[in-house]
Protein backbone atom coordinates (compact mmCIF):
# COMPACT_ATOMS: atom_id res chain seq x y z
CA UNK A 1 0.00 0.00 0.00
CA UNK A 2 0.79 3.29 -0.94
CA UNK A 3 2.20 5.77 2.15
CA UNK A 4 0.50 8.51 3.39
CA UNK A 5 2.08 12.10 3.68
CA UNK A 6 1.44 14.50 5.74
CA UNK A 7 1.92 18.14 4.54
CA UNK A 8 1.57 21.33 6.15
CA UNK A 9 -0.88 24.13 5.13
CA UNK A 10 2.66 26.22 3.93
CA UNK A 11 2.99 22.83 1.10
CA UNK A 12 -0.52 23.99 -0.13
CA UNK A 13 -0.02 27.96 -0.62
CA UNK A 14 3.24 27.05 -2.17
CA UNK A 15 1.55 25.12 -4.54
CA UNK A 16 -0.33 27.67 -6.44
CA UNK A 17 -3.57 26.27 -5.79
CA UNK A 18 -6.56 28.73 -4.85
CA UNK A 19 -7.49 27.60 -1.89
CA UNK A 20 -10.62 30.04 -0.86
CA UNK A 21 -12.08 28.91 -4.33
CA UNK A 22 -11.75 25.38 -3.45
CA UNK A 23 -13.18 26.10 0.22
CA UNK A 24 -16.02 27.54 -0.99
CA UNK A 25 -16.48 24.94 -3.70
CA UNK A 26 -16.55 22.07 -1.14
CA UNK A 27 -18.92 23.85 1.66
CA UNK A 28 -21.27 24.43 -1.56
CA UNK A 29 -21.26 21.03 -2.72
CA UNK A 30 -21.93 20.18 1.21
CA UNK A 31 -24.84 22.33 1.79
CA UNK A 32 -26.45 22.79 -1.90
CA UNK A 33 -28.64 19.35 -1.41
CA UNK A 34 -30.01 20.87 1.98
CA UNK A 35 -30.66 24.15 -0.08
CA UNK A 36 -32.33 22.33 -2.60
CA UNK A 37 -35.20 20.55 -0.29
CA UNK A 38 -35.61 23.71 1.54
CA UNK A 39 -36.17 25.07 -1.74
CA UNK A 40 -38.37 22.73 -2.93
CA UNK A 41 -40.55 23.15 0.33
CA UNK A 42 -40.84 26.78 0.09
CA UNK A 43 -41.95 26.93 -3.48
CA UNK A 44 -44.70 23.44 -2.42
CA UNK A 45 -46.06 26.09 0.57
CA UNK A 46 -45.77 28.72 -1.66
CA UNK A 47 -48.25 26.76 -3.94
CA UNK A 48 -50.12 25.67 -1.43
CA UNK A 49 -50.89 29.39 -0.11
CA UNK A 50 -51.96 30.48 -3.63
CA UNK A 51 -54.28 27.44 -4.32
CA UNK A 52 -55.70 28.51 -0.68
CA UNK A 53 -56.05 31.74 -1.58
CA UNK A 54 -57.78 30.86 -5.23
CA UNK A 55 -60.30 28.66 -3.68
CA UNK A 56 -61.27 31.18 -0.87
CA UNK A 57 -61.88 33.57 -3.73
CA UNK A 58 -64.22 31.19 -5.62
CA UNK A 59 -65.72 30.19 -2.37
CA UNK A 60 -66.38 33.82 -1.67
CA UNK A 61 -68.42 34.63 -5.15
CA UNK A 62 -70.00 31.52 -4.66
CA UNK A 63 -71.65 32.56 -1.38
CA UNK A 64 -72.03 35.96 -2.79
CA UNK A 65 -74.33 34.14 -5.05
CA UNK A 66 -76.06 31.96 -3.27
CA UNK A 67 -77.16 35.18 -0.58
CA UNK A 68 -78.80 36.45 -3.57
CA UNK A 69 -81.44 33.66 -3.57
CA UNK A 70 -81.50 32.15 -0.25
CA UNK A 71 -83.76 34.46 1.15
CA UNK A 72 -86.57 34.46 -1.70
CA UNK A 73 -86.25 38.21 -2.74
CA UNK A 74 -84.66 37.33 -5.83
CA UNK A 75 -87.69 35.13 -6.54
CA UNK A 76 -90.26 38.50 -5.66
CA UNK A 77 -88.58 41.36 -7.99
CA UNK A 78 -91.17 42.96 -10.06
CA UNK A 79 -91.36 45.55 -12.99
CA UNK A 80 -93.94 48.46 -12.94
CA UNK A 81 -94.75 50.62 -15.82
CA UNK A 82 -97.13 53.58 -16.07
CA UNK A 83 -98.42 54.95 -19.73
CA UNK A 84 -97.87 58.36 -18.96
CA UNK A 85 -95.06 59.29 -16.62
CA UNK A 86 -95.72 63.01 -17.24
CA UNK A 87 -98.21 62.54 -15.06
CA UNK A 88 -97.44 59.65 -12.61
CA UNK A 89 -94.55 57.41 -11.82
CA UNK A 90 -94.35 54.05 -10.12
CA UNK A 91 -92.22 51.46 -8.29
CA UNK A 92 -92.79 48.65 -7.09
CA UNK A 93 -91.16 46.19 -4.52
CA UNK A 94 -91.24 42.96 -3.59
CA UNK A 95 -94.35 42.38 -2.26
CA UNK A 96 -96.29 44.28 -4.99
CA UNK A 97 -99.58 43.27 -6.16
CA UNK A 98 -99.58 42.52 -9.93
CA UNK A 99 -102.14 43.65 -12.11
CA UNK A 100 -103.42 46.36 -14.46
CA UNK A 101 -104.83 48.94 -12.95
CA UNK A 102 -106.66 52.35 -14.43
CA UNK A 103 -105.86 55.43 -12.35
CA UNK A 104 -106.91 58.76 -12.67
CA UNK A 105 -105.64 61.94 -10.59
CA UNK A 106 -108.14 64.63 -9.65
CA UNK A 107 -106.32 66.53 -7.93
CA UNK A 108 -102.51 66.99 -6.46
CA UNK A 109 -101.78 67.81 -2.70
CA UNK A 110 -99.96 70.91 -1.81
CA UNK A 111 -98.62 72.92 0.91
CA UNK A 112 -100.26 76.42 1.88
CA UNK A 113 -98.23 79.28 1.01
CA UNK A 114 -99.20 82.67 2.54
CA UNK A 115 -97.77 86.22 2.13
CA UNK A 116 -98.87 88.83 4.64
CA UNK A 117 -99.90 91.90 3.12
CA UNK A 118 -98.06 94.42 4.83
CA UNK A 119 -95.24 96.20 3.52
CA UNK A 120 -92.12 96.52 5.78
CA UNK A 121 -91.01 99.70 4.20
CA UNK A 122 -87.59 99.51 6.72
CA UNK A 123 -86.36 96.11 5.15
CA UNK A 124 -85.58 93.16 7.44
CA UNK A 125 -84.83 95.31 9.83
CA UNK A 126 -88.54 97.35 10.02
CA UNK A 127 -89.38 97.25 13.61
CA UNK A 128 -92.75 95.10 15.03
CA UNK A 129 -94.25 96.09 18.22
CA UNK A 130 -94.34 93.63 21.09
CA UNK A 131 -96.61 90.67 21.65
CA UNK A 132 -97.46 87.17 20.78
CA UNK A 133 -97.85 85.56 17.12
CA UNK A 134 -99.46 82.16 17.50
CA UNK A 135 -99.31 79.41 15.14
CA UNK A 136 -101.83 76.23 14.88
CA UNK A 137 -101.83 73.61 12.32
CA UNK A 138 -104.83 71.64 11.48
CA UNK A 139 -103.49 68.69 12.85
CA UNK A 140 -103.71 70.02 16.37
CA UNK A 141 -100.02 71.31 16.68
CA UNK A 142 -99.23 74.80 17.93
CA UNK A 143 -96.49 77.39 19.39
CA UNK A 144 -96.32 80.95 20.12
CA UNK A 145 -93.70 83.25 19.61
CA UNK A 146 -93.15 85.99 22.40
CA UNK A 147 -91.95 89.11 20.41
CA UNK A 148 -89.80 91.21 22.34
CA UNK A 149 -87.24 93.87 22.18
CA UNK A 150 -84.61 90.52 21.43
CA UNK A 151 -86.25 89.86 18.19
CA UNK A 152 -88.74 92.42 17.20
CA UNK A 153 -87.15 92.90 13.91
CA UNK A 154 -88.53 91.31 11.02
CA UNK A 155 -85.77 89.24 10.05
CA UNK A 156 -85.24 88.18 13.43
CA UNK A 157 -89.13 87.62 13.96
CA UNK A 158 -88.44 84.88 10.59
CA UNK A 159 -85.49 83.34 12.43
CA UNK A 160 -87.95 82.76 15.64
CA UNK A 161 -90.46 81.19 13.88
CA UNK A 162 -88.09 78.51 11.85
CA UNK A 163 -85.66 78.05 15.32
CA UNK A 164 -89.33 78.47 18.02
CA UNK A 165 -89.61 74.57 19.74
CA UNK A 166 -92.71 72.60 18.33
CA UNK A 167 -92.74 74.06 15.28
CA UNK A 168 -93.42 71.27 12.73
CA UNK A 169 -95.45 72.51 10.34
CA UNK A 170 -94.40 76.05 9.11
CA UNK A 171 -91.26 77.70 7.14
CA UNK A 172 -90.74 81.92 7.65
CA UNK A 173 -89.16 83.60 4.77
CA UNK A 174 -88.60 87.00 3.17
CA UNK A 175 -89.12 88.66 -0.27
CA UNK A 176 -88.05 92.00 -1.30
CA UNK A 177 -90.35 93.48 -3.99
CA UNK A 178 -92.03 96.27 -5.04
CA UNK A 179 -94.09 98.59 -3.20
CA UNK A 180 -97.74 98.55 -3.97
CA UNK A 181 -97.53 101.73 -6.15
CA UNK A 182 -94.29 100.29 -7.75
CA UNK A 183 -92.19 103.85 -6.49
CA UNK A 184 -89.97 101.59 -4.27
CA UNK A 185 -88.74 97.92 -2.66
CA UNK A 186 -90.69 96.71 0.09
CA UNK A 187 -90.27 93.79 2.48
CA UNK A 188 -92.67 90.85 3.04
CA UNK A 189 -93.21 87.67 5.11
CA UNK A 190 -93.69 84.18 3.64
CA UNK A 191 -95.20 81.45 5.68
CA UNK A 192 -95.06 78.17 4.21
CA UNK A 193 -96.29 74.86 5.42
CA UNK A 194 -93.47 72.39 5.49
CA UNK A 195 -95.98 69.27 4.22
CA UNK A 196 -98.62 69.44 1.70
CA UNK A 197 -101.99 68.50 2.60
CA UNK A 198 -104.52 69.99 4.69
CA UNK A 199 -103.96 68.39 7.94
CA UNK A 200 -100.82 70.57 7.38
CA UNK A 201 -102.75 73.75 6.64
CA UNK A 202 -102.12 76.35 9.22
CA UNK A 203 -103.73 79.59 10.54
CA UNK A 204 -101.94 82.63 12.55
CA UNK A 205 -102.98 85.17 15.26
CA UNK A 206 -101.25 88.31 16.66
CA UNK A 207 -102.08 90.21 19.35
CA UNK A 208 -99.97 93.58 20.50
CA UNK A 209 -98.84 94.04 24.34
CA UNK A 210 -97.98 97.77 23.23
CA UNK A 211 -95.23 97.64 25.53
CA UNK A 212 -92.75 98.72 22.31
CA UNK A 213 -94.37 100.77 19.86
CA UNK A 214 -93.07 99.65 16.00
CA UNK A 215 -93.95 100.85 12.57
CA UNK A 216 -95.85 97.25 12.04
CA UNK A 217 -98.95 95.57 14.68
CA UNK A 218 -98.79 91.74 15.09
CA UNK A 219 -102.48 91.85 13.87
CA UNK A 220 -101.35 92.68 10.50
CA UNK A 221 -99.61 89.67 10.29
CA UNK A 222 -102.73 87.38 11.32
CA UNK A 223 -104.84 85.30 9.30
CA UNK A 224 -107.37 88.05 7.78
CA UNK A 225 -104.00 89.84 6.78
CA UNK A 226 -102.33 86.94 4.85
CA UNK A 227 -102.82 86.86 1.24
CA UNK A 228 -103.07 82.91 0.46
CA UNK A 229 -101.12 82.43 -2.64
CA UNK A 230 -101.34 78.36 -2.39
CA UNK A 231 -104.20 76.60 -0.35
CA UNK A 232 -103.74 73.54 1.64
CA UNK A 233 -104.71 70.58 -0.48
CA UNK A 234 -105.00 66.88 -0.41
CA UNK A 235 -104.27 64.88 -3.48
CA UNK A 236 -107.12 62.30 -4.81
CA UNK A 237 -107.03 59.60 -6.87
CA UNK A 238 -109.20 57.51 -8.57
CA UNK A 239 -107.77 53.72 -9.29
CA UNK A 240 -110.51 51.54 -10.86
CA UNK A 241 -113.37 54.16 -9.93
CA UNK A 242 -112.60 53.88 -6.66
CA UNK A 243 -111.69 57.30 -5.00
CA UNK A 244 -109.00 57.57 -2.53
CA UNK A 245 -107.94 60.91 -0.97
CA UNK A 246 -104.40 61.22 0.60
CA UNK A 247 -102.34 64.18 1.87
CA UNK A 248 -99.15 63.28 -0.20
CA UNK A 249 -98.22 63.23 -3.86
CA UNK A 250 -96.60 60.18 -2.93
CA UNK A 251 -98.71 57.41 -2.33
CA UNK A 252 -97.19 54.02 -0.83
CA UNK A 253 -100.71 52.88 0.89
CA UNK A 254 -103.54 52.47 -1.92
CA UNK A 255 -101.70 49.48 -3.97
CA UNK A 256 -99.75 47.19 -1.33
CA UNK A 257 -95.62 47.35 -2.41
CA UNK A 258 -96.85 49.60 -5.50
CA UNK A 259 -95.44 54.09 -5.09
CA UNK A 260 -97.63 56.20 -7.02
CA UNK A 261 -95.86 59.55 -7.24
CA UNK A 262 -98.36 61.68 -8.67
CA UNK A 263 -96.85 64.49 -10.97
CA UNK A 264 -100.21 66.11 -12.88
CA UNK A 265 -103.84 66.02 -12.75
CA UNK A 266 -105.05 63.44 -15.63
CA UNK A 267 -107.27 65.06 -18.03
CA UNK A 268 -110.92 63.77 -17.81
CA UNK A 269 -111.92 60.69 -18.95
CA UNK A 270 -108.10 60.13 -19.98
CA UNK A 271 -106.55 57.45 -17.35
CA UNK A 272 -103.02 56.18 -16.84
CA UNK A 273 -102.87 52.74 -17.27
CA UNK A 274 -100.25 50.81 -14.50
CA UNK A 275 -98.95 47.65 -15.31
CA UNK A 276 -97.06 45.17 -12.18
CA UNK A 277 -95.75 42.18 -12.87
CA UNK A 278 -92.57 39.58 -11.98
CA UNK A 279 -89.38 40.88 -13.75
CA UNK A 280 -88.83 37.28 -15.13
CA UNK A 281 -85.52 38.47 -16.10
CA UNK A 282 -84.10 39.86 -12.54
CA UNK A 283 -84.69 36.23 -11.96
CA UNK A 284 -83.17 34.30 -14.36
CA UNK A 285 -80.03 36.97 -13.84
CA UNK A 286 -80.10 35.66 -10.39
CA UNK A 287 -79.87 32.14 -11.29
CA UNK A 288 -77.57 32.23 -14.01
CA UNK A 289 -75.29 34.49 -11.59
CA UNK A 290 -75.49 31.07 -9.62
CA UNK A 291 -74.50 29.07 -12.45
CA UNK A 292 -71.55 31.23 -13.07
CA UNK A 293 -70.06 30.69 -9.82
CA UNK A 294 -70.97 27.16 -9.03
CA UNK A 295 -68.81 26.26 -12.33
CA UNK A 296 -66.62 28.49 -11.34
CA UNK A 297 -65.83 27.11 -8.15
CA UNK A 298 -66.14 23.64 -9.77
CA UNK A 299 -63.74 24.01 -11.98
CA UNK A 300 -61.36 25.76 -9.23
CA UNK A 301 -61.91 22.65 -6.88
CA UNK A 302 -60.76 20.04 -10.07
CA UNK A 303 -58.05 22.68 -10.91
CA UNK A 304 -56.36 22.83 -7.18
CA UNK A 305 -56.92 19.22 -7.08
CA UNK A 306 -55.90 17.83 -10.45
CA UNK A 307 -52.96 14.47 -10.89
CA UNK A 308 -50.08 15.86 -13.27
CA UNK A 309 -47.45 13.26 -13.05
CA UNK A 310 -46.01 13.89 -9.52
CA UNK A 311 -47.14 11.68 -6.65
CA UNK A 312 -45.26 14.20 -4.42
CA UNK A 313 -46.63 17.10 -4.99
CA UNK A 314 -43.72 18.61 -7.31
CA UNK A 315 -44.85 17.67 -10.68
CA UNK A 316 -45.32 21.02 -12.82
CA UNK A 317 -48.97 19.35 -14.08
CA UNK A 318 -50.70 18.99 -10.23
CA UNK A 319 -53.03 21.10 -8.87
CA UNK A 320 -51.64 23.24 -6.32
CA UNK A 321 -53.54 21.08 -3.57
CA UNK A 322 -53.51 17.92 -4.75
CA UNK A 323 -54.22 15.50 -1.89
CA UNK A 324 -55.87 18.22 0.39
CA UNK A 325 -58.20 17.09 2.81
CA UNK A 326 -59.80 20.71 2.61
CA UNK A 327 -60.08 20.52 -0.53
CA UNK A 328 -61.91 17.20 -0.90
CA UNK A 329 -64.29 18.26 2.13
CA UNK A 330 -65.00 21.34 0.37
CA UNK A 331 -65.85 19.42 -2.80
CA UNK A 332 -68.01 17.20 -1.27
CA UNK A 333 -70.07 19.35 0.76
CA UNK A 334 -70.68 21.65 -2.24
CA UNK A 335 -71.64 18.40 -4.38
CA UNK A 336 -73.78 17.32 -1.48
CA UNK A 337 -75.89 20.57 -1.18
CA UNK A 338 -76.48 21.31 -5.16
CA UNK A 339 -77.66 18.09 -5.68
CA UNK A 340 -80.01 16.98 -2.55
CA UNK A 341 -83.29 18.42 -1.61
CA UNK A 342 -84.42 21.04 1.01
CA UNK A 343 -86.48 19.73 3.81
CA UNK A 344 -87.82 22.50 5.03
CA UNK A 345 -89.23 23.61 1.37
CA UNK A 346 -92.52 23.21 0.96
CA UNK A 347 -94.13 21.65 -2.20
CA UNK A 348 -92.20 20.11 -5.09
CA UNK A 349 -89.90 22.67 -5.53
CA UNK A 350 -87.63 21.51 -3.01
CA UNK A 351 -84.21 21.15 -4.86
CA UNK A 352 -82.06 22.87 -8.02
CA UNK A 353 -83.34 20.40 -10.62
CA UNK A 354 -86.92 21.53 -9.59
CA UNK A 355 -86.45 24.89 -10.76
CA UNK A 356 -84.29 23.76 -13.86
CA UNK A 357 -81.01 23.72 -13.14
CA UNK A 358 -79.18 20.67 -13.18
CA UNK A 359 -75.53 19.62 -12.09
CA UNK A 360 -73.52 17.58 -15.07
CA UNK A 361 -72.17 14.50 -12.75
CA UNK A 362 -69.81 13.93 -15.57
CA UNK A 363 -68.52 17.81 -15.15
Amino acid sequence: MGECHEHSVFDWLGSGIDIQSLVTQLATAETQPQLNAIQRHRDTASARLSGLGTLKSALSDFQTAINALKDGSAFRAHTSSSSDESKLKITADAYAATGTYSLEITQLAKAKKAVANVEFTGGVTSALNSGTLSFSAASGDSFDITVDSSNNTLEKLRDAINKADGNTFVSASIVNVDNATHTGTVSKLVLTAKNTGTASGFTVSGTDDGTIGGNVSLSQLSDANLDIKTPAQDAVISIDGQVATRSSNSITDVLPGVTLNLAAQTEVNTPVTINVGIDNDAIANSINAFVTAYNKLNSTVKNLGKYGGSTDGSGSGNGALIGDSTLRYVATQIRQNTTGTVSSASGNFNSLAMIGVSIDKAA
